[in-house]
């Protein structure tokens, strides 16, 4: 049986703390290096959970949505040291609509 990993993708300088907390780094610094990632990813069944830096992915709403029809992880978005712009809680709400159906953190529209 293989370890399952959980790795965080984004700019190194933004998450490398996560590897003090025993995550697999993936750098990323442009959507066309994220896409590049994810493909990866998809294609790796060791990875159990994708945790992706906000500064990364804000101002790209779907783009999260189509990378969790590519990995078969499950994708969290997470503010870095420098706070959050709303994407992470966002994309939370999105999951949690999806698992359970109901809306109960605003701004899980999808």
């Amino acid at each position: 049986m293989t370890m399952q990993r959980v790795v965080a993708v984004g700019e190194r300088e933004k998450i490398l703390p996560f590897k003090s907390l025993g995550l697999d780094l993936e750098y990323a610094d442009s959507m066309e290096e994220l896409a590049r990632v994810m493909e990866k990813m998809a294609h790796n069944p060791d990875i159990s959970l994708v945790v992706v830096s906000e500064d990364l992915v804000s101002g790209h709403p779907d783009v999260v949505s189509v990378f969790r029809e590519m990995v078969r992880a499950p994708i969290v978005v997470l503010p870095s040291h420098l706070g959050s712009g709303g994407t992470s809680m966002t994309e939370i709400g999105k999951m949690v609509k999806r698992a359970i159906g109901v809306e109960i953190i605003e701004g899980g529209r999808s």
